[in-house]
């Protein structure tokens, strides 16, 4: 029987170890990309779980992101680095989402999207991840779920920063409360890193930086969409259940390469609401790629629909579009108008008419990072799903909704 990670082996960086002992019910860890956030929080699950009787819940907004993250983390080999959690410590019964820890306690994971599916549960100790993209209904009533007297009664959190105006930076730097810490950590002082990465970070404009690796919120006053909100505009939407209801749909393309290529599955309702129903961002990815992904999202939707949706393609990959058509499909340039498209957007926001999926990730992310630069444009890092729904937008624009309400009743077809 192989013993627990030991703690104190670990050469924790000084941002680690103060979040391991901060004394505070609430303790809140922010850092950029690469400065080890998650592997704090799991490595003060693992101390936590590890007395008998305690009974650890990890979470997430969504549990297919805390698998492929956390989890992996803590009981999968990556490289040279291995898991936290030795073979032979614990039993994983994934049936229950259970990790026993010998002679120790039980962390239960579990995704919180949906409130109703951790109200049953009761912890000693609480350990979330990317906190920054929970609701603060959901935050609290995590808090709620500290009723096991072995554990420390604590909730520890990890994010990337998001912008001043979301209520983690109320909770954490406004309101004055003793009982809650904020440590910073910037991923540029993470000395465990590859030299090659930390190189190429430290050869990042000022904004990449701030943006990037630093532990910074960004103001408020540069938010490009302050009315943005994620108890408003992110719900579950079912495409099956909503289909009817859609008018016109599209699959809009930001395209990249070395930046990502976004996509989304966006639907248009008959009262003028725009649906974001599917996200995808990756980079490094070539026509082929891409052209599967498309087929993909023509398959999810024929499941529903009979209804074909238009392609509309970022207007500087125009061989891409010509691709799209030479495979029999409706695919046109975007409208680029920048600000034409953001107040789109906005006003899409301030009437609550623009819905995203809860599945999607990058997308919020995104709408809680996008500024003005001193120049007063928009600031082209993290922007590419943002883009992506421009472009759908701009599409749905030029659709006469009356028009096409009217050719769906021809059909035989009910709208709301």
């Amino acid at each position: 029987m192989l013993p627990i990670v030991e703690i104190t082996n670990l050469g924790l960086l000084p941002t680690q170890y103060e979040f391991m002992i901060a004394p505070e019910k609430e303790v809140l860890l922010v850092g950029g990309r690469g400065s080890s956030k998650s592997f704090a929080l799991c490595v003060k699950l693992i101390q936590q779980a590890s007395i008998p009787g305690n009974v650890c819940l990890l979470t997430r907004k969504h549990l297919t992101h805390l698998k492929i993250s956390t989890l992996r983390l803590l009981l999968e080999d990556e490289g040279t680095r291995k898991a936290l959690l030795p073979p032979n410590s614990y039993i994983h019964n994934k049936m229950e989402k259970t990790i026993t820890l010998n002679k120790g306690g039980v962390i239960l994971y579990t995704g919180c999207g949906d409130i109703m599916s951790v109200r049953s549960i009761n912890a000693g100790d609480v350990f979330i991840d990317e906190a920054s993209q929970l609701d603060e209904e959901e935050y609290m009533e995590l808090l709620w779920r500290l009723r096991v007297d072995s554990g420390g009664g604590k909730l520890y959190c990890c994010t990337n920063p998001a912008n001043q105006g979301h209520w983690l930076y109320r909770r954490y730097l406004v309101d004055n409360n003793k009982d809650r810490r904020l440590i910073r950590s910037n991923s540029i002082d993470n000395i465990f890193l590859p030299k090659e990465q930390r190189e190429w970070m430290n050869s990042l404009t000022e904004e990449e930086k701030e943006r990037y690796t630093s532990a910074e919120w960004l103001s408020t006053e540069a938010m490009i969409y302050k009315n943005w909100s994620r108890s408003k505009h992110i719900k579950k939407l079912n495409i099956e259940k909503l289909c009817d209801n859609i008018i016109r749909w599209c699959i809009s393309l930001d395209y990249g390469y070395k930046h990502p290529t976004a996509m989304m599955l966006c639907g248009l309702g008959a009262d003028g609401t725009m649906y974001v129903f599917e996200e995808w961002c990756e980079s490094g990815k070539i026509h082929k790629d891409i052209l599967e992904q498309i087929s993909i999202y023509m398959e999810l939707l024929a499941q529903s629909t009979e209804e074909e949706p238009t392609i509309v393609i970022d207007p500087s990959a125009a061989l891409f579009c010509a691709e799209c058509i030479a495979q029999g499909w409706n695919a046109i340039k975007a409208d680029n108008k920048v600000d034409i498209g953001i107040d789109r957007i906005r006003n899409k926001l301030s009437s609550n008419k623009l819905l995203i999926n809860d599945s999607c990730d990058t997308l919020p992310k995104e709408f809680e990072c996008y500024s003005y630069g001193d120049d007063k444009k928009p600031v082209k890092v993290m922007d590419d799903c943002l883009d992506s729904i421009r472009y759908a937008a701009g599409y749905f624009a030029d659709i006469s909704a009356d028009e096409a309400v009217e050719e769906k009743k021809s059909l035989g077809v009910y709208v709301f």
